[in-house]
């Protein structure tokens, strides 16, 4: 086996488990922080373990990631690192000042979860007041800050029907990429119900035709294999990712610092 084929180029970081949101559908179960959470000192020993190993991107997440006060000091070193940092938000605490830190600290871009185009229903399924209205502002803030915004979206029976006025609401706030994501049903997503498989391939056929229309802005599937050969049956292969990364070059590890 050639060691250089098994990478880690991308790493998914769940920072904490504290989170200021409580979301149904969370596989995490995010709400109070882990029992044993790593310290400032163990992670920054991990950021230089990823260093060593070659990791290029370094997604920083949680729970949420914000409420971590040693952030900007974890972004910082991968970003000194080489690393192209992002970070996963639901945006609540991203104000004008949070966003320039984020640049300040070599921050590239921020994912920002949005589940509906729908401000009191995005605020009743993510259990937050005002959730969706601190998402808007966290878009507009990041991208005049000079950030590469993405609109996260995970596509459920509740919000199906929603996915093209979500892809409208993208467009219209400047996002760099459209990312959809399907329901994980572990955490508290156990007590969801998944897409059928006809409503799951509907959906990524309905994606590879709004890819066109919506240019420049992405629009991707995310964690959807079957997604690339969708579109190449339709004779419309183009920025699909391709098959599963998951240990060859792609890893996540969670708060207490397992991989």
């Amino acid at each position: 086996m050639d060691r250089k084929t098994y990478i880690p180029s991308l790493v998914s970081w769940n920072l904490t488990k504290k989170c200021n949101l409580q979301c149904p559908h969370c596989y995490l179960s995010a709400g109070r922080a882990a029992d044993r959470e790593l310290t400032t000192d163990e992670c920054l020993a991990l950021l230089d373990e990823m260093g060593t190993l070659g990791t290029e991107m370094l997604i920083l997440t949680g729970g949420e990631p914000l409420l971590r006060k040693d952030i900007y000091q974890l972004a910082e070193t991968a970003s000194a690192m080489g690393m192209w940092v992002v970070m996963g938000t639901n945006g609540v605490l991203v104000t004008r000042a949070v966003a320039r830190k984020m640049v300040g600290c070599g921050v590239k871009g921020v994912g920002i979860s949005i589940d509906s185009a729908d401000p009191d229903r995005h605020n009743a399924f993510r259990g937050g007041r005002n959730a969706w209205q601190h998402s808007v502002r966290a878009l507009e803030v990041c991208r005049e800050g000079g950030l590469e915004v993405l609109v996260q979206t995970t596509v459920m029976e509740e919000n199906y029907d929603e996915i093209p006025a979500l892809l409208d609401f993208a467009r219209d706030h400047g996002a760099w990429s459209f990312n959809l994501y399907f329901l994980v049903q572990t955490g508290r997503g156990q007590g969801m119900t998944d897409l059928s498989a006809a409503a799951t391939e509907a959906m990524l056929t309905r994606l590879v035709d709004l890819q066109e229309d919506y240019r420049p802005m992405l629009v991707r599937s995310k964690c959807a294999p079957q997604f690339k050969q969708i579109a190449h049956a339709m004779g419309r292969g183009g920025l699909e990712s391709g098959g599963c990364m998951a240990a060859t070059e792609y890893c996540r590890i969670t708060p207490e610092g397992n991989v």
